[in-house]
């Protein structure tokens, strides 16, 4: 029995044969013994899985990295002379967890719902954007906006820019406890660190960053480095200062050795491998680089060639969130997003069309028209509506299932050069600017592509942050702060910035400036009632608005008041662009009746949800849905009685002398840059309403001059206002009439006398010629 027992030990297979001999006449302890053979081979075999997992193959990643030691945990670490190699490996194993693939840091586009979009696409650790440590110490607004968090989002390392010691121990103390750990920016090689002398300008004064990193390591904070290195010479240059920097507690290195000085930006050019490899072979901290990775296939290359920690990856998420996941269709992973950032309304929308810019580029450069509804989608029931657009056009543009799928998308082949050197990520690497070119060609050959891919997708990805950006987050961040019931200061909205086309918002430049005005103000002798009279001025500026909705709500109640209403069923007759601008002049034309002394009814006749002209309306005006304007689906025809109704065109030949209460005078939503010549007068006469035209030429001095007396709705609104208040023609036309135009309008006496003149002709506010009059009699 012992025999038997040693031999299914050392070799099971001969001591299970032996037991079976030895216990043949006797079951019942035949089956115990059969049971306990069977408990001992699990054992035999699980134990050298057990001891590869937890020895052999960390060992085997972590070659290179010095003599290595098994702890209690058995866990694998380096032993070297300096302890800090030492606690940042344990810093990585039992902080972070040992995780394979990072989210790199980006400059405005790491925001909490993409963090939490791929965390749990298997992204262990992400990192924030740059985030400025004097803002982040001193503005308030900033601190909301750049660092939220959730319980989703744990293992966040924000990436701080600062260059003085003051200034990273503040940032890192309003950090604290929202963070996992804090990493010291020294890769930054942009105009705007240089500026600031931020980012790899530390690197020319060593000890400064030593002693930022002592210091914060000293108040218990822990501390990463970014570094940026291109070639062997930077690595053996930045050497004494990585040595110095874990002698002094910095717990790990990331490492980018991507070109800053690439033509499109730096994001989107190849890591170095070698390099990469080079600076890991002296660091005896974790190294966390960048890796360039095209497939989740080539991550194994990756560290097998670099022996680095982790993967940093950050274009790669960028452009396909799943990458290192299971594969995902590209619209499920686009609303997935969007559910993450409805939960978080202070989320600025220029993030979101960012991302959907970058993950969607090959189906938007097939459509530029939704490429343009995305850069205007400033709500979140704009980007719902474009979402919407976007996946019906995916359905409809489908080849084959594979084509929705992420990961059949390179991540460089639009940002290649037609005469480019070959750019390889370490010797013997294929030539990743030749692969894209045969993959764009491929694509282009099946029509997955359109012909001009290169160019339309460097338009979208690199153009959707223009000034426009700055004035729409400006409009969604009040719009947001008035939603959510806190004070609107001038103070919070004149920080709101977008930090991407913000050149000077930079590192100590305008805490600078703000110190020295607030220096000033403090020397200044104090002004008497000053604080009084901001706060009056206040209170009369929201006493204002408040009358203003007053005045409008009562004129849209009032039953004899004047109706003004815009046929907005004449999209068929526009092209894309002109309902772009008809939407813009729905904008001003509420402002212009809003501001009004004496405001009119305002309708939106014909305007039906499911068309075009209502979608850019609501993705091209905040708080579309909250205007004070009538809106319909039904014809004005249908709503007023033809008798009370004046179509409004420039091609009528009765003119309009006076605004009589109780009519309702309809505009035709129409902006023709070709002009159409009598299509909203046939419009007008087949429905049997009478026409009319503003007084222009008949008003004008300037016959000889050649014009086109056509006015946009919201200048011809301001003309009829100007009438209606008690005004004259010639003070609404100098108003709604563009200088450019290139007529003088005649005096108000010649005015008035002109219209005693045709006082027998006008009937209902009308001026109908002799010839017309006797045609109707």
């Amino acid at each position: 029995l012992v025999v038997a027992v040693v031999l299914c030990y050392y070799g099971w297979l001969f001591g299970f044969y032996a037991l079976y001999m030895l216990f043949e006449s006797v079951r019942p302890l035949r089956y115990l013994l059969l049971a306990s053979s069977i408990s001992f081979s699990i054992q035999r075999v699980t134990l050298p899985l057990s001891a590869l997992e937890s020895v052999v193959l960390p060992a085997i990643r972590s070659r290179n990295r010095g003599v290595m030691e098994v702890n209690n945990n058995g866990v694998s670490t380096p032993q070297n002379d300096s302890n800090a190699g030492g606690s940042g490996w344990e810093f990585f194993t039992k902080t972070l967890l040992s995780p394979h693939v990072m989210m790199g840091s980006t400059e405005t586009c790491s925001d909490l719902p993409f963090r939490e979009l791929v965390k749990s696409l298997g992204v262990n650790v992400a990192f924030s954007q740059r985030l400025y440590a004097t803002h982040l110490i001193s503005e308030k607004q900033y601190r909301e906006s750049h660092l939220l968090t959730s319980s989703e989002d744990s293992m966040f390392i924000p990436m701080i820019c600062s260059k003085t010691v003051e200034t990273f121990l503040g940032a890192c103390a309003v950090i604290q406890g929202n963070s996992t750990a804090v990493c010291l920016d020294l890769s930054w090689g942009t105009h705007r660190a240089k500026n600031g002398g931020l980012g790899r300008e530390l690197l020319k004064s060593p000890q400064l960053v030593v002693s930022m990193v002592e210091s914060a390591v000293n108040e218990g904070h822990k501390v990463l480095c970014s570094i940026s290195v291109q070639d062997e010479s930077e690595v053996e240059a930045c050497k004494d200062l990585v040595i110095n920097l874990e002698k002094k507690g910095c717990l790990g290195f990331v490492v980018d050795t991507r070109d800053p000085t690439f033509p499109a930006m730096k994001s989107m050019s190849l890591a170095n491998w070698d390099v990469l490899r080079s600076f890991r072979n002296f660091a005896s901290t974790p190294v966390f680089g960048f890796g360039s990775l095209n497939s989740a296939k080539e991550m194994s290359q990756f560290f097998d060639h670099t022996n680095v920690a982790a993967l940093v990856a950050d274009v790669e998420l960028l452009h396909c969130p799943p990458l290192f996941a299971q594969p995902m269709l590209l619209d499920e992973v686009i609303m997935t997003y969007f559910d993450h950032w409805k939960k978080y309304p202070f989320v600025l929308p220029s993030y979101v069309r960012h991302h959907i810019a970058f993950m969607g580029h090959i189906p938007l450069s097939h459509y530029p028209a939704l490429v343009d509804d995305l850069k205007h989608a400033n709500t979140s029931t704009a980007l719902a509506a474009f979402l919407d657009d976007f996946r019906k056009k995916m359905a409809e543009m489908a080849v084959d299932q594979d084509f929705h799928v992420c990961t059949l998308r390179p991540l460089y082949s639009h940002n290649f050069q037609t005469k480019s050197n070959p750019i390889l990520r370490f010797a013997g690497d294929s030539d990743q600017v030749s692969v894209a070119k045969e993959w764009v060609q491929h694509m282009t050959e099946k029509c997955f592509l359109p012909r001009d891919y290169a160019s339309q997708t460097q338009s979208l990805l690199f153009e959707v942050n223009k000034s426009v950006e700055r004035r729409l987050n400006r409009i969604a961040m009040k719009k947001t702060l008035r939603m959510s019931g806190k004070p609107l200061k001038k103070k919070e909205t004149k920080n709101v910035r977008d930090d991407s086309t913000n050149k000077s918002n930079c590192d100590g430049t305008l805490s600078n400036k703000r110190a020295k005005r607030d220096e000033v103000n403090s020397e200044a002798p104090p002004q008497k009632g000053g604080e009084m009279e901001m706060e009056a001025k206040t209170k009369t500026k929201q006493q204002g608005k408040r009358e203003r909705r007053i005045r409008l709500k009562q004129a849209m109640e009032d039953p004899m008041g004047v109706r003004v209403a815009v046929d907005m069923g004449l999209g068929d007759a526009m092209s894309r662009k002109e309902i772009l601008k008809l939407s813009d002049q729905i904008r001003r034309l509420y402002g212009v009746n809003l501001r009004a002394e004496c405001p009119v009814h305002l309708y939106l006749t014909s305007l039906n949800p499911e068309s075009l002209v209502y979608k850019q309306c609501v993705r091209r005006n905040v708080g579309f849905m909250d205007y004070l304007i009538t809106t319909s689906s039904e014809s004005h025809s249908t709503i007023f009685k033809k008798q009370d109704v004046v179509f409004l065109t420039p091609d009528s030949p009765n003119l309009l002398i006076d605004i009589v209460p109780g009519k309702t005078y309809v505009m035709g939503g129409l902006v023709d840059e070709q002009i159409i010549k009598n299509y909203t007068l046939d419009r007008a006469n087949e429905a049997g309403i009478q026409t009319a035209c503003l007084p222009i030429k008949t008003f004008s001095n300037s016959i000889e001059a050649q014009y086109a007396p056509v006015l946009s709705i919201n200048q011809v609104l301001e003309a009829l206002l100007e009438r209606f208040g008690g005004g004259n023609w010639y003070d609404g036309l100098m108003k709604a009439v563009p200088k450019r135009k290139g007529f003088r309008l005649s005096s108000p006496v010649e005015i008035e006398t002109k219209i005693k003149s045709m006082e027998e002709h006008i009937v209902g506010g009308i001026f109908y010629p002799p010839q017309m009059q006797q045609q109707q009699q």
